[in-house]
């Protein structure tokens, strides 16, 4: 179940991939759009509207849904199209992919973007019990909240910001960086076009595509972000980023997700939630698993308290990297063989990306909740990511 849920949500990418195979324009339509070559079609709408779950060749509900919704007949109307009476699945396929083509390139608008991103955003902050001043920008909210948090972590557990006088520690810490990462089995070329949060693919007509629409995810606001794991790498390392989600996907630029993404705890499930604030709000976890049904806090009061593991891109990687200078540190002394590996995988240029996060964060979970496991990050961007700011991995 955690697979096919993480599945559903990771990879909400494979509707943007499959559209973003081409943008050219070859011919017209009977609606007066463009539209791909047809085998770029014939691509698109079967990962649009062909699942490996169902009988091969079997049609999902999706296809019919979208031909049937208001949205699209409204498309039709105002281009003046007029299908047949029983249209064929050829005619159905060319006009929707002229209706879908249409519907993205809206997203090409940078002015859009923008203000549909700081819509999210903010409203996003506030869900994390992030306190927004009046007229305050997300950017700023965000760089204030996760400051604040850097400062609080520093005097907490006494980190050092400043280098140590282990020059083989350093230089180390030096050959990592944090990586925000998004794979798909599907994504076996680079986007065209934007990626889009579920709520956005949802607008083409498409009710409950699949995609963070489950109630719990909902009720977090989940749909309306596009979601990046937050992994580690050795800097110029040639090692692939493939996992169960795909062999291939994006990594999002990082001057792009230094001004756009933020990095949270990864929340998949209620539990993943009480994890994740299990070491800062230990009383609201205890009132919500023990508690009477009277006065139990809610979902929202739980997430509230994510504001203080959110921190941008930039503070993250500087958090995570003083944590481990003061474990490597201690390890060091204690297990000196541990120790070795540690700092061979951090300058191995083939190590294997999330075998590599997965033994950092196993180092820095206690920083984070209440057991000495890992702690997962993901990245979020609010409702779109323009394919500028992607680089294709595959």
């Amino acid at each position: 179940m955690r697979t096919v849920a993480r599945f559903i949500k990771f990879n909400l990418v494979l509707l943007m991939a499959c559209l973003a195979l081409t943008q050219t324009a070859v011919a017209q339509s009977s609606c007066e759009g463009t539209f791909a070559p047809k085998r770029d079609i014939d691509q698109i709408m079967h990962l649009l509207f062909y699942t490996k779950t169902l009988v091969e060749g079997a049609k999902n509900r999706f296809f019919d849904q979208m031909w049937e919704s208001p949205k699209f007949q409204a498309f039709l109307e105002k281009r003046g199209a007029r299908p047949s009476e029983n249209p064929s699945e050829s005619e159905k396929y060319q006009l929707l992919s002229v209706y879908v083509e249409s519907y993205l390139n809206r997203f090409k608008d940078p002015t859009l973007v923008e203000k549909i991103q700081e819509s999210v955003a903010l409203k996003g902050l506030v869900r994390h019990g992030i306190d927004v001043r009046p007229n305050e920008s997300a950017q700023n909210a965000r760089v204030r909240n996760s400051s604040r948090n850097l400062k609080e972590m520093a005097d907490q557990y006494e980190l050092s910001f400043s280098p140590s006088q282990d020059v083989e520690i350093e230089q180390a810490l030096a050959n990592i960086e944090m990586v925000a990462i998004h794979n798909s089995h599907n994504m076996t070329e680079p986007p065209n076009f934007p990626l889009l949060a579920p709520r956005a693919i949802e607008g083409l007509g498409i009710k409950d595509f699949g995609m963070s629409t489950l109630p719990f995810n909902r009720e977090l606001g989940s749909d309306q972000f596009v979601y990046f794991r937050a992994l580690f790498k050795v800097t110029n390392g040639q090692a692939g980023a493939r996992s169960e989600y795909g062999r291939s996907g994006v990594v999002l630029k990082k001057l792009y997700a230094d001004e756009h993404i933020l990095i949270s705890a990864f929340v998949m499930y209620e539990p993943n939630l009480l994890d994740a604030i299990s070491k800062s709000a230990p009383e609201l976890v205890d009132a919500w698993k023990y508690g009477p049904p009277v006065g139990r806090p809610t979902i929202s009061n739980l997430q509230a308290q994510l504001r203080k593991s959110d921190y941008t891109a930039r503070d993250f990687e500087i958090l995570i990297k003083s944590i481990l200078r003061r474990e490597l540190l201690k390890i060091k002394q204690q297990d000196h063989l541990r120790y070795s590996q540690l700092i061979r995988d951090m300058n191995d240029s083939q190590a294997d990306i999330r075998k590599l996060s997965k033994s950092l964060y196993t180092l820095t979970g206690s920083y984070f909740h209440n057991t000495n496991d890992a702690f997962e990050f993901e990245g979020v961007v609010p409702a779109v990511v323009p394919e500028t700011a992607l680089v294709h991995f595959n």
